[in-house]
């Protein structure tokens, strides 16, 4: 195990802040996307994966915002390139519904749309992956981790487009180098954590070291309004928004379930009208 200074498992002396941040684990999307704005992280987790122990990370961008032609938007939590020009879509989904196959042909063909500027050729495409790291195993095969890619039916061999989607099965323990990063993803103290990587950033955030301003208000309002989502998805799971796990949505969320109650309530009262305790 790695050491780890300064993080503390006793949690009598620690803040609320740190108390909810202890809680957290790299499975919790939001936590991931601020622990990958360590360029580091973000490195280590591809390599893991991707069995490149040389791949280098040269851009990354958290919460990247594309949209379609038509104005659809797509919310990215990791959007990054290696020093060779592949481009990564790193994503934790949770639920089944936010890692679809369709979804995942639409992260790819978005991120083309982006990456390709006004007066290349198609053959200036780079090669790119769409890697979900999902909590359950949405194509069901029990599998650890999924590779897919297009073939030429006729002949069996692979169809050179060098556009890869994988989906990491992180319900799928093991002892192997994916297995050990799972650990990892689901464990709270870092003291435990096996990547020296992973622990001495989530130590750095837990204890309050690292948290950019802003983030921990962030934190607290999404947990807030993910109960107030759970409240509503008990009553009328189609109401809407109840499926939306992107921060971003978050406002237009609320509003809506406003409009519906008739109450123009500020978050905090109606955490209160629905006797929820906000996480502090």
């Amino acid at each position: 195990m790695p050491s780890v200074k300064g993080f503390s498992k006793s949690k009598e002396h620690l803040s609320p802040e740190q108390k909810f941040l202890s809680e957290l684990i790299l499975m919790d999307d939001i936590f991931m996307r601020i622990v990958l704005k360590d360029r580091k992280c973000t490195e280590f987790i591809l390599q893991t994966i991707l069995q490149k122990p040389d791949l280098k990370v040269k851009t990354q961008s958290i919460q990247s915002d594309l949209k379609n032609l038509q104005g659809r938007s797509l919310i990215l939590d990791c959007l990054c390139s290696d020093t060779k020009g592949t481009v990564y879509n790193i994503e934790v989904q949770n639920d089944s519904h936010g890692a679809s196959p369709k979804r995942a042909r639409y992260h790819s063909g978005l991120i083309d749309m982006h990456i390709l500027k006004k007066g290349k050729t198609f053959e200036n495409l780079p090669e790119s992956y769409v890697i979900f790291i999902c909590a359950k195993d949405i194509l069901k095969e029990n599998k650890q981790i999924y590779h897919i890619s297009r073939i030429i039916q006729e002949s069996g061999k692979k169809f050179p487009d060098q556009a890869e989607i994988i989906y990491l099965n992180a319900s799928k323990s093991s002892d192997n180098e994916l297995g050990i990063l799972i650990k990892d993803f689901y464990t709270k103290d870092p003291k435990k954590m096996h990547s020296r990587v992973l622990a001495k950033r989530v130590a750095d955030l837990k204890e309050n070291k690292n948290v950019e301003k802003g983030e921990l208000s962030l934190i607290c309002y999404y947990k807030n309004f993910r109960t107030i989502k759970h409240f509503f998805v008990a009553i009328d799971p189609g109401f809407p928004y109840c499926k939306t796990q992107n921060v971003l949505e978050i406002p237009h969320a609320l509003r809506a379930i406003l409009a519906v109650k008739k109450k123009a309530l500020s978050l905090n009262e109606i955490l209160c009208f629905y006797r929820i305790k906000p996480c502090f």
